[in-house]
């Protein structure tokens, strides 16, 4: 499941100076500037790119789609991509969300629930497979495409946000790529992961390695997995 994440200035920074054509596509005149963010919930605005008929656009989406019925739908299951509910988003309105992580939350020794930070370890921001729809309060919503975890990923969760490599993020926005090969691509992630203790998620603060010093004694023998 991928239901918190955080953004950083310095990967907001990143795409700025190393993707810049796409940069320029947002519109701050209308969004105002990307903000950083270290505790981005559902239904909060959340930074994506997609491909329109003018181009590749970055922009703010509203995190869940929405429903009368239930609750916000945050997140699409990779294995039911070709079937009714999400088939023709999959197939005609897929995007990509990005983020610096995410978080999970794990049991410790003593019952607790202790916050975990998902990083990728190159200096770069994370790209996770979404799809969007348009709605008709709330403008473009998305929902964040997960699969089974894999790995030491079982060991905080049983489902996991798709991440996708350079080349994935290209073959998962090029309209081209039919919804079952959208499917296919929507896998466990095998490369490395960081994962670290971090503080409770909060707007102000973006979880560092560091955090792993302030948790003391809690943070003992967590480490990292990858």
């Amino acid at each position: 499941m991928c239901g918190r994440a955080y953004i950083s200035r310095r990967h907001i920074r990143y795409i700025e100076e190393k993707q810049p054509d796409l940069w320029a596509t947002w519109q701050k005149s209308k969004y105002g500037g990307p903000e950083e963010n270290g505790d981005i919930r559902p239904t909060q605005a959340l930074i994506c790119a997609r491909i329109t008929q003018r181009g590749p656009e970055l922009l703010p989406m509203r995190w869940g789609f929405a429903r009368p019925y239930k609750n916000a739908i945050i997140n699409a299951t990779a294995e039911k991509l070709t079937g009714k509910f999400w088939g023709k988003a999959a197939k005609e309105r897929r995007c990509t969300v990005f983020v610096s992580g995410y978080f999970e939350w794990v049991l410790d020794h003593r019952g607790h629930k202790d916050p975990r930070a998902f990083e990728l370890p190159q200096k770069g921001p994370m790209w996770l497979a979404g799809l969007w729809e348009e709605d008709a309060e709330f403008g473009p919503c998305v929902a964040i495409v997960t699969c089974e975890a894999a790995g030491h990923m079982k060991e905080m969760h049983d489902r996991m946000p798709v991440i996708l490599d350079a080349a994935g993020v290209e073959s998962w926005l090029n309209p081209d790529t039919e919804g079952e090969q959208a499917q296919k691509m929507a896998q466990p992630y095998r490369k490395d992961i960081v994962i670290f203790p971090c503080l409770k998620p909060s707007h102000d603060h973006i979880p560092e390695l560091e955090d792993i010093q302030q948790q003391g004694n809690n943070a003992k023998g967590k480490g990292l997995f990858g």
